[in-house]
């Protein structure tokens, strides 16, 4: 209702909105594109303009009637701190706690700064959609850089402390007996590595994805390099939870993972395969070959070399190894068709 009756008083007055951190404000206002800004984080950023109080910031408790915070008359911060909370973590100005807990840890550079040919990488256009608290320029320079690691980091421990809370409940209601926990991810993401920001690569940082599963008969965690897909999970459910009914529509692609689980075997698979638009990635223990694929025939082709380094960017020479051949030879038995 305000800006319609905005727009029937003042008629000839052209109304644009534009949304953005406090940084983006500041210099929407300062290079004239905008007339003026409501603000609500960051007053220091805005010290070469003229700053007017308009209102005041509340922030509220809400709770259910019966809650007992709802029968006090005064509620302080110890008060709430005796109870679970939830609350928005990220403001505008970009600075949360989570962000906060990593700027005193050293965050390192991409190694690999200059950009890398292959047909199979992209310009990174998801990342660059996002608003984030710097400039958006291509490539992005050392701060900048360091500032989206930073984030990342910043989501995978604010990720870890919500399993945590999940896993501490179980325990506490002694449901962890029966319940298995399976935490996975769908993709791997870059980080800058050769100017690559974001997941949709055939290549091992976008397809190397978080497994983790607890299970309560098995005693002990541990950590494996067996190689695994997430089609692998449903069998290897079936195999601990040992339901009657077993069928399934089509036959199972998965290997279940039990027998590694259990120690009983180091590995269950000899490749891992993932699939990007038209090129297949074929992952062994030391290698990766990423193929282009068109009418069932490989028309491009690249394998690199991970004994060294995980997230190169840098292809070995294509020689007709036996390791190419094996990988190849792994493609040729998918029906591609």
């Amino acid at each position: 209702p305000i800006i319609k009756n905005f727009r029937r008083l003042y008629p000839e007055v052209s109304l644009v909105i534009h949304q953005g951190s406090p940084e983006q404000i500041h210099e929407l206002v300062s290079s004239g594109r905008a007339d003026f800004a409501i603000s609500t984080e960051s007053p220091e950023l805005f010290q070469d303009l003229i700053m007017i109080p308009c209102y005041e910031w509340n922030r509220s408790v809400i709770v259910p009637k019966p809650h007992e915070l709802a029968r006090r008359s005064e509620i302080g911060l110890s008060d709430i701190a005796d109870y679970p909370i939830v609350t928005y973590v990220y403001g505008p100005s970009g600075q949360s706690r989570l962000a906060k807990a990593f700027e005193k840890i050293e965050i390192p550079f991409p190694d690999e700064k200059k950009p890398f040919n292959s047909p199979f990488k992209h310009d990174s256009g998801e990342f660059f959609k996002y608003l984030p608290p710097y400039k958006d320029k291509r490539p992005l320079d050392n701060k900048s850089a360091i500032t989206a690691r930073r984030a990342y980091l910043a989501c995978v421990r604010y990720i870890d402390r919500q399993i945590g809370k999940v896993l501490k409940c179980l325990d506490e209601t002694e449901l962890s007996k029966n319940t298995i926990v399976v935490v996975w991810g769908d993709h791997g993401w870059h980080l800058g590595n050769g100017q690559q920001w974001g997941k949709h690569t055939p290549f091992e940082i976008a397809n190397r994805s978080v497994l983790m599963i607890r299970s309560p008969n098995i005693k002990g965690g541990f950590s494996t390099n067996a190689l695994a897909e997430t089609l692998d999970i449903y069998p290897t459910l079936l195999d601990l939870c040992k339901p009657q009914f077993r069928q399934t529509h089509h036959p199972l692609d998965g290997v279940s993972l039990a027998p590694i689980l259990k120690k009983e075997k180091k590995s269950v698979r000899k490749h891992a395969i993932s699939y990007w638009r038209n090129a297949v990635s074929v992952r062994s223990q030391s290698h990766r070959l990423v193929a282009q694929i068109k009418n069932g025939e490989i028309i491009n082709k690249e394998i690199y070399d991970l004994k060294g380094k995980l997230n190169t960017t840098k292809k070995s020479e294509s020689n007709n190894s036996e390791i190419e051949k094996e990988l190849i030879e792994a493609i040729s038995k998918l029906n591609l068709n």
